[in-house]
């Protein structure tokens, strides 16, 4: 069995970091990355990890599931996908779907950004959740850690506006790669590479 001959659910845990909305906290995110049919290191491809968060997040109830929003890139995103439906009609929700269904259970949801070449580690974000307080509810489920910030605020619209000015930037489309087990953004100025999330162990 080859990793470039499935398309593979992936999860990281992103590293913390501490954003001036939070002052002393710090947060920690779930990322879900589709594989595309993408070369995968095999200590990511064979760990069972990824199978058991998966099913994990399949279970969560409908009555637990959180808002979500698109990437505000969407439409460049799903121009470059129709571009790969040549000879087929290119439906624009059944590719949304399973997207949305991982950012409802708390995830920023990738996908792999060209899918005509399997050695291409690009990905770009898709779609990513609106938190409210009853996530902690999904982390019971799950497992994990609570977002800081939604513990410290009885109103979690100020997180929800950081992610929000966030996802804007550049590395979120289509600037992050996954390098062995760890996922990373690329600074253009210096030409540096900075480690932004890790494989589940």
């Amino acid at each position: 069995m080859n990793s470039t001959d499935f398309d593979f659910d992936l999860f990281f845990r992103s590293r913390y970091f501490r954003s001036r909305y939070f002052r002393s906290s710090y947060s920690r995110f779930l990322i879900h990355l589709a594989s595309g049919g993408g070369t995968i290191a095999s200590e990511v491809f064979s760990n069972p990890a990824h199978f058991a968060l998966r099913k994990k997040l399949r279970s969560i109830p409908e009555s637990l599931k959180l808002e979500y929003k698109l990437s505000p890139h969407i439409d460049e995103i799903l121009a470059n996908k129709a571009r790969n439906f040549e000879s087929q009609e290119f439906d624009r929700q059944a590719y949304l779907s399973d997207f949305i269904d991982f950012a409802r259970c708390g995830c920023f949801s990738f996908d792999r950004t060209y899918l005509g070449n399997s050695t291409d580690r690009q990905y770009h974000l898709v779609a990513y959740p609106v938190f409210r307080r009853s996530y902690e509810n999904i982390v019971d489920i799950v497992g994990g850690e609570v977002i800081c910030g939604l513990r410290r605020h009885s109103d979690p619209g100020i997180l929800n506006s950081f992610i929000d000015k966030s996802v804007r930037k550049p590395f979120w489309n289509g600037n992050v790669w996954l390098i062995g087990k760890h996922l990373v953004t690329h600074i253009h100025s210096n030409d540096k590479k900075i480690h932004i999330a890790s494989s589940l162990e």
